[in-house]
């Protein structure tokens, strides 16, 4: 019996949420500060590196 009411559960699933969208307001503002790659700042000015 327990595998059965398992097996319904797992069955009905609930629907995907919708993607959110910005609003027109705030699209294209954004700025890129850093980069994965590279930081922003130099590792000399890190306070956890002194």
């Amino acid at each position: 019996m327990n595998s059965m009411f398992f097996y319904l559960i797992l069955k009905h699933q609930l629907p995907a949420k919708k993607r959110r969208t910005p609003p027109n307001t705030i699209i294209g503002k954004g700025k890129t500060l850093g980069d994965i790659v590279s930081p922003i700042v130099n590792a000399e000015e890190w306070e956890c590196l002194k």
